[in-house]
């Protein structure tokens, strides 16, 4: 979103389910321990990003789900100033199916980087 200067700026953190025997072969990890560690992934990341901002002089309080929000900005104030919000909102004023709901939400969503992954040949 070129040129806007978006308030509310999604993080994201990206493990892959895969590993590298000593082959070269690549296989899935077990996933059990990947989703049992998922909360307190989370919670060291909110936390890193808390210390972050406050070392930066903002005053921070746990918004939605723990997630650190910056201290004096209204829901109200937060909404308006989303662009995605604002996208979403002109979408559903228009009549859909269910089907054309789902086009909508994909077409407001930002392009993201397209990335792939080639299998080593042994």
């Amino acid at each position: 979103m070129e040129g806007y200067a978006a308030l509310q700026i999604p993080t994201h953190a990206v493990i892959f389910n895969v590993t590298e025997r000593e082959n070269g072969t690549t296989r899935a990890l077990q996933e059990r321990g990947l989703f049992e560690s998922q909360n307190f992934a989370t919670a060291v990341y909110h936390s890193a990003l808390t210390y972050q901002l406050r070392n930066l002089g903002y005053e921070i309080e746990a918004g939605k789900s723990g997630a650190p929000q910056i201290k004096g900005y209204s829901q109200e104030y937060l909404d308006a100033s989303s662009l995605r919000s604002q996208q979403i909102q002109e979408q559903l004023t228009k009549p859909a199916t269910v089907d054309t709901r789902l086009r909508r939400s994909q077409l407001t969503r930002p392009a993201t980087a397209k990335t792939s992954f080639r299998r080593r040949r042994s």
